[in-house]
């Protein structure tokens, strides 16, 4: 199992070790303080098993009462960051994890944070960081909007996606809270292990309905230098 930022792969065992030293030191792993997923709105409701800060990347998600894994054994994390030209100066950026599954070849869930706007060029690490530092997210268009979150599923061999972002895009419902972060480099990139839960609405890209979505997922942004 790797986890990849285009296609460079990161062992699993450095960000084991640098969350277990975090659980030594501090509270922020007790299982007891980890919040559970949101339940969500308007759907049948299913049991989302707890996936904590300390478990290497992963999904756990009730899409309309059925439950979603996916786990290291069987994906890889690809991450990266895009520069937007947000209107007007200064340029921002906005970055996307997604959950490439190897079976079939494809990606099946992804998340994105932005838009943050910066100096024109790419934020510091410092400023990085504080982008996923832990708390609420509203939704919106990450492209465009500053400081938003978006979710997408795919189901499997599926096309179009399922996403926040499509058909009316009416997320009232919708809640995305960061519980956990910590950074961390490896290969003179700064990166950042977050766990987050999330509650919303995804919508059928190709216009075919919605369903209701809430879960709980363990990730990591990458900052591009």
């Amino acid at each position: 199992m790797a986890m990849r930022s285009t296609k460079q792969t990161t062992p699993y065992w450095m960000l084991m070790i640098i969350a277990g030293a975090t659980c030594l030191t501090t509270l922020a792993c007790n299982k007891k303080e980890d919040p559970a997923p949101p339940t969500p709105g308007g759907g049948a409701a299913c049991s989302v098993p707890a996936l904590e800060f300390t478990s290497a990347p992963g999904l756990r998600m009730c899409l309309d009462g059925i439950l979603i894994s996916l786990d290291a054994d069987d994906m890889e994390v690809f991450n990266s960051g895009m520069q937007e030209a947000f209107p007007g100066p200064p340029a921002g950026m906005r970055y996307s994890s997604r959950f490439y599954a190897m079976n079939i070849n494809d990606f099946r869930f992804g998340l994105e944070l932005g838009l943050f706007v910066d100096n024109g060029g790419v934020p510091t690490a410092e400023q990085f960081i504080g982008y996923c530092e832990p708390g609420m997210r509203e939704h919106g268009n990450t492209e465009e909007e500053l400081g938003k979150a978006s979710v997408f599923w795919r189901e499997e061999g599926g096309f179009p996606p399922w996403s926040t972002y499509c058909g009316s895009a009416d997320q009232s419902d919708f809640s995305f809270t960061i519980t956990h972060s910590e950074p961390f480099v490896e290969d003179g990139e700064q990166h950042v292990k977050v766990r987050a839960t999330f509650s919303g609405t995804v919508y059928d890209c190709g216009g075919g309905g919605s369903k209701q979505a809430a879960g709980t997922v363990v990730t990591v942004f990458r900052r591009e230098a």
